[in-house]
């Protein structure tokens, strides 16, 4: 019975670019995680009740904005990770988003919002235990 060919080989290519990247992942992970820990510390950090919610968004902001900034930063090679910052990113726009609804007391638009970024937040968190970046999952 004839064989395909070059099929063992091309298995054993797919298994070794899996493996890599399952390596990638981890190693990737591992750095996410240092980065995530430095946000919710940070977030943990903010005085509760202290500010009005404007000033307290804006805070909130900044603080997620140089945890994804510091994501960039990383070496992000798989499709997966891409994938990680991109939710990551929409999630910061919807915060900015959100903020810019609160100074125009929309509070249709700020409930909208916010349903936006716990959808998003719960499909990113699901993409950071993929990744094995748990600290990021949440």
């Amino acid at each position: 019975m004839p064989r395909a060919c070059g099929s063992a080989s091309r298995q054993r290519g797919l298994r070794t670019r899996r493996s890599s990247q399952i390596g990638q992942n981890h190693h990737w992970a591992r750095a996410a995680n240092r980065v995530c820990a430095r946000e919710h510390a940070r977030l943990v950090a903010l005085p509760a009740g202290q500010f009005s919610a404007i000033e307290t968004q804006e805070r909130t902001n900044a603080i997620e904005q140089d945890a994804l900034e510091g994501l960039r930063r990383l070496d992000s090679r798989t499709r997966l990770q891409k994938n990680f910052i991109a939710w990551r990113e929409y999630e910061v726009k919807l915060d900015v988003w959100v903020l810019e609804q609160l100074e125009l007391g929309d509070d249709a638009a700020v409930a909208l919002g916010i349903q936006r970024i716990r959808s998003a937040r719960e499909y990113s968190r699901r993409l950071a235990r993929r990744l094995s970046a748990k600290t990021c999952g949440g």
